[in-house]
């Protein structure tokens, strides 16, 4: 099952800190190994290469690297991309045998030299890259087998309970929930269809800040209440409101922060989705029924 393509990864900022998440120095230089050969050498007991060394091992002018580090420095300075001066750069360079001259040195962790795999766009050593992480990371992520398990279970248990009328409805109201919050895909890949395709598009509002320079001042991500109506298929605004009230997730929650846009803005942050679309699927809470929903149990 693809969790993400490799496509994605140029585009998407959150597909790249999630596929990295539980990656290890380690394991990004044996994904990035797979495809071709890259030495790091073990600085203060981390793996190091230079800017000179990744523009050769992905074919491409150490400018083009620079220019995507311009676009994505909070990125790859999260991964451990450092600019070194003074004696922190005279001990590399003597170490790595440098004869530049230059004020400052660029070194790259192995993270950092995965993560320039996934946005370089024009590299076909890149496009590899991609894929060969896609491939490696996919199989280091049991939560995800596990949930499908878990799910299929749940879907198995209902089915043999199936017989009465009220096992029957727990069926439907399951299988809609794994729909809702997973996509139709996914209930046929727990019902074993080969030709499952499981698709998601997530459309994540964001808003950054900066001054006259340019410099980023603040970002937001949250969910507004726009977002959420849109998200869970109600009429309007006060129709998610009254059933957020109704799960305690409303206004006078605690849950809900001013962040800032064009104007100070309510919102939600990202990581209570995934509760509240479970809670949303399995009709938890008061709300009006949208059409094809069934009762509530």
């Amino acid at each position: 099952m693809t969790i993400v393509s490799e496509s994605v990864l140029i585009e998407s900022k959150s597909a790249r800190d999630n596929q990295l998440e539980a990656v290890s120095p380690h394991r990004a230089q044996e994904i990035l190994n797979k495809v071709k050969a890259l030495f790091f050498a073990v600085w203060k007991n981390e793996g190091i290469t230079t800017t000179e060394q990744l523009a050769a091992f992905y074919e491409i002018e150490p400018s083009s690297i620079r220019q995507v580090v311009k676009r994505h420095q909070d990125e790859f300075e999260l991964d451990g991309l450092k600019s070194l001066r003074g004696k922190d750069l005279k001990e590399v360079r003597d170490f790595l045998s440098l004869t530049s001259t230059a004020v400052n040195l660029t070194i790259w962790t192995p993270r950092a030299a995965l993560r320039l795999g996934m946005l370089l766009r024009d590299s076909a050593i890149a496009k590899a890259v991609r894929t060969s992480a896609v491939n490696a990371i996919e199989t280091t992520i049991p939560a995800q087998s596990a949930r499908i398990r878990e799910l299929k279970l749940e879907l198995q248990v209902a089915q043999a309970q199936a017989t009465a009328a009220q096992s029957q409805e727990r069926l439907m109201q399951i299988s809609s929930a794994i729909v809702t919050m997973h996509g139709a895909g996914m209930l046929g890949l727990i019902l074993g269809k080969p030709d499952a395709i499981i698709t998601y598009t997530e459309v994540i509002e964001k808003t950054i800040a900066v001054d006259s320079k340019g410099r980023v001042l603040a970002q937001s991500d949250g969910l507004t209440i726009g977002y959420l109506t849109k998200r869970l298929g109600f009429k309007n605004n006060e129709q998610t409101w009254q059933w957020l009230n109704s799960v305690q997730l409303g206004k006078d929650s605690g849950a809900w922060s001013k962040e800032l846009t064009a104007h100070p803005t309510m919102k939600l942050p990202r990581h209570l989705l995934p509760q509240i679309q479970r809670l949303f699927a399995y009709q938890v809470g008061n709300r009006q029924l949208l059409l094809g929903e069934g009762g509530r149990r």
